[in-house]
């Protein structure tokens, strides 16, 4: 859950573990990413699109080796690295969605 009515923009899930002679459980398992919405970009699209703003990002993806990242703007806008079996969902958050007639439309 995010503060200030905030939309998260991703969730993924855990499976933890412990030994019976230990107090606190471990990290054994995490799921790909699931985010919530968001636009996929790719380093050649990024660079077609010649933006001076972007040049820190193109710099990254190039060191970090990044082929694909996903932009979301949720609740403020963000970049993260898209891995290979993260799944990009069909979703708009509430304070987007047009409202018609006292009913709400995705």
């Amino acid at each position: 859950m995010e503060r200030h009515g905030a939309t998260p923009y991703a969730f993924r899930f855990l499976t933890k573990a412990r030994e019976d002679d230990e107090l606190d459980s471990k990290i054994v398992e995490k799921s790909n990413f699931y985010y919530l919405g968001g636009k996929v970009e790719t380093l050649e699209g990024i660079i077609e699109r010649n933006h001076p703003s972007d040049r820190m990002l193109i710099s990254n993806m190039r060191a970090n080796n990044w082929a694909k990242v996903i932009r979301n703007a949720n609740s403020y806008c963000w970049t993260m690295p898209l891995e290979k079996d993260d799944v990009v969902l069909d979703y708009v958050p509430p304070h987007k969605r047009k409202v018609e007639n006292n009913a709400i439309n995705p």
